[in-house]
């Protein structure tokens, strides 16, 4: 975990008057902590409320304290900061003992944690409490503020307030002579709308004893909702005297400020009866300060609001997420400071009229659950998809240590598979290194997440703070969506969907790095994706292992990168190794050839070792594959190879010679076997309904690869009314092999 803090300068958009002076600019301090939870790198941000001149912990060795702050937070072993997340992300008791004077750094701490535990469960690091105002439902009422200035300004600004709607406004009095504030305040009663405002005055101190009856006196008359702090905290006589006696209710805010026991709180509250309170968390320490005062203060029946610290955007988000916890509230909050700055951060709350509302950093399909602020929908986002991303993320976020997928089911029904997440991280993190893919990428999904090939593309963001912009599982995902300006630094896609997005000139240079999955590339496909993207490859992998472990560069061109067979020649990802074992059913030349097998290498299945992913002892899989350099060709699964007569024959293999040799045919025809007497099994090929003239072709390839290969002649060609299909366009192999069987029974040749 890292913990630090930065400092910060607001400029104020126009001179800020009040009964202390002038204010121009403003220091702020932010607290920052940053950490890594499953491999997804989280932080959480608090602002330092420091207002000199008022705050009671402004002092010389302010951020020398800061410093404090951030390396005992630093310092925190993993067991406190588990507890710190088991809590919700609130800090412990101790901690408020021993920061109890310095309420700025309790209060930023507060937020920084909170902001943390939430981002660190997926919630962008502003969404500090579920609650109905944080969700968009409700909004907090606030008060117009109107600043101390000339008479004429002034004036200007309260009119506007009641332009504006607000039911409440307060107005900073103090710094003018009191008969020209007295004839400002009487101007604006005799306004419509002023008549029926409920109008707050904000004395800050700035009366004494001596002249504060005739003020009070007038207020009344105006009918003053009621006054913040006639007197200076330091006359706690005569506060004590007007709380009880005067004509208009008092409001208790700097008399509360470096009250940090329970005594001394219940010895305010007791000895001078304030009608009101009004609180700072910047000033009183945070939330729980806050809290604390609340609760003394409705023990007693003693009204309450809450109001900034003239803090920035940040600390005005975390402050109306505490007040959020009370709504409704009785009365307007003093939270409507947003507009101050010139230079404020970038916000994340804004006024509707009167009322503050969270700027959502969600789009609008999402209504609960965590959201990273970079899995980004737009308007041609397939809500589907949204709603699966969901269901995703709260399964990421959970307490679980694994997720369940369930397999392609092209070679038999689909079972369930639970991965850990360790697995998954390491899994993403193998990829961003192999490819590049450094932090800031941006990618696009247009997979299920409940495949594993949707969902590493959401992992690989998380874990490589990536963007995504979600699209659509769907044959096309991007139809309806604009052209990016800048091309997707990473894109997954099965073959169907790349050979939709490359007929479509207008997607190509769209994309940076392309990685397939899911079935096979034929040399023709990867020629039609050459103007599509910088960058192709094919992922060769299962669900087992989280994704791919190996890489083929789709080149076609390129000796390097496909054997003269038509086979692609994989490499590794990063932290993987091939382990190469003599397989004694598997050595036989592919097909009985000589010079079938380009490697010139034994067939062996295909074994690997990736310490990263949890296995450290060889994993056998069940491909068959040959070793060429650190990478190797594969020849197809060893429980999809066909046995005739003794001789081993590989439909992938035999497929990806036929759409070399006959484009036309590809995905339209597959090999597959039968049960025979004599050979054990029998070789067949099935197709989609072909012309006279395409099936007079596949014949003449017969005649070609009877040449070459004989063994891998079929002995019947059959047509049927579609090729049936597994999950992500995969050939159910299964389902393929049932559909021959029958029709050869049907024509009598089984």
């Amino acid at each position: 975990m890292r913990v630090f803090h930065w400092p910060y300068r607001y400029t104020f958009a126009q001179p800020a008057g009040t009964s202390r002076g002038v204010l121009l600019d403003k220091e702020a301090h932010f607290l920052e902590i940053r950490g890594s939870h499953r491999g997804v790198p989280f932080r959480g941000i608090g602002e330092c409320g420091l207002l000199r001149g008022l705050s009671y912990d402004d002092r010389p060795d302010y951020v020398e304290h800061l410093d404090r702050l951030a390396q005992a937070l630093q310092a925190w072993s993993p067991a406190q900061w588990e507890a710190c997340w088991q809590s919700g992300g609130r800090l412990p008791e101790e901690f408020y003992r021993a920061w109890s004077h310095w309420p700025s750094l309790q209060f930023a701490a507060e937020q920084a944690v909170r902001s943390a535990f939430r981002n660190r469960r997926g919630y962008h690091p502003s969404d500090l409490f579920d609650t109905a105002w944080s969700r968009g439902q409700v909004g907090i009422p606030t008060n117009g503020l109107v600043w101390m200035g000339s008479s004429c300004a002034m004036s200007e600004s309260m009119e506007a307030k009641l332009r504006g709607g607000y039911a409440c406004v307060k107005l900073k009095i103090g710094a003018l002579r009191w008969e020209e504030e007295r004839a400002l305040l009487q101007d604006f009663r005799q306004t419509d709308a002023g008549k029926h405002a409920e109008l707050r005055v904000d004395a800050n101190g700035a009366f004494t004893r001596d002249g504060v009856e005739t003020v009070l006196r007038d207020l009344a008359d105006l009918g003053v909702h009621s006054i913040e702090q006639p007197l200076p905290a330091s006359d706690r006589e005569g506060l004590a005297y007007w709380c009880a006696h005067s004509p208009v209710p008092v409001a208790l805010d700097e008399s509360l400020i470096g009250l940090t026991g329970a005594e001394e709180r219940d010895a305010l509250l007791d000895e001078l009866k304030p009608p009101f309170v009004v609180l700072k968390p910047s000033f009183l320490g945070g939330w729980e300060g806050t809290r604390d005062w609340i609760q003394r203060a409705e023990r007693r029946n003693i009204g309450w609001w809450v109001t900034s610290a003239l803090e920035g955007s940040i600390g005005l988000n975390a402050i109306a997420h505490g007040v959020a916890q009370y709504l409704p509230v009785a009365r307007a909050q003093g939270l409507g400071t947003g507009g101050l700055y010139t230079n404020n951060l970038p916000p994340w709350t804004a006024l509707d009229r009167t009322e503050l509302r969270p700027l959502s950093p969600y789009p609008a399909p999402v209504t609960e659950g965590p959201w990273p602020e970079g899995f980004r929908i737009h308007p041609f986002t397939d809500p589907a998809l949204v709603r699966e991303v969901q269901d995703f993320l709260r399964a990421w976020f959970s307490p679980a240590d694994d997720l369940v997928f369930h397999t392609s089911g092209s070679t038999g029904a689909p079972k369930p598979i639970a991965l850990s997440k360790e697995l998954l991280v390491a899994s993403a993190r193998a990829t961003l290194a192999t490819l590049d893919l450094q932090p800031g990428y941006t990618s696009l999904l247009a997979l299920s997440p409940q495949r594993i090939g949707g969902a590493m593309v959401l992992v690989r963001a998380l874990v490589g703070q990536g963007t995504v912009d979600l699209a659509a599982a769907s044959r096309h995902p991007l139809e309806g969506a604009p052209v990016p300006e800048v091309p997707w630094d990473f894109v997954s896609l099965v073959p169907q969907q790349a050979q939709a997005l490359a007929a479509d000139p207008v997607w190509h240079g769209s994309i940076r790095t392309l990685l397939l999955g899911g079935a096979d590339c034929s040399r023709t496909l990867a020629e039609a994706l050459i103007p599509l993207a910088e960058r192709r490859y094919l992922g060769f992998g299962m669900t087992e292992t989280g994704s791919h472990f190996a890489l083929a560069s789709l080149n076609p061109d390129d000796p390097a990168c496909r054997t003269s067979g038509g086979q692609w020649m994989y490499q590794p990802v990063q932290g993987v190794r091939l382990v190469w074992t003599s397989d004694a059913e598997g050595t036989d030349s592919v097909g009985g050839t000589t010079g079938s097998n380009p490697a010139s290498e034994p067939i062996a299945s295909l074994t690997l070792v990736a310490p990263h992913l949890g296995i450290d002892q060889p994993l056998q899989t069940n491909d068959l594959a040959s070793p060429v350099g650190a990478g190797f060709v594969w020849w197809g699964r060893s429980d999809g190879a066909v046995n005739s007569a003794g001789v081993k024959l590989f439909p992938e293999t035999i497929e990806a010679w036929v759409f070399q040799a006959l484009p036309a045919v590809e995905g339209r025809g597959f090999a597959t076997s039968v049960p025979d007497v004599r050979w054990g099994e029998r070789l067949v090929w099935l197709s989609e309904p072909l012309d006279d003239d395409l099936r007079a072709e596949v014949q003449a390839v017969w005649v070609q690869l009877r040449q070459e290969h004989p063994h891998w002649v079929p002995k019947e060609t059959y047509e049927i009314p579609a090729i049936p299909r597994a999950a992500q366009g995969k050939v159910d192999r299964r389902a393929l092999r049932a559909l021959a069987v029958l029709r050869a029974q049907t024509e009598g040749k089984a």
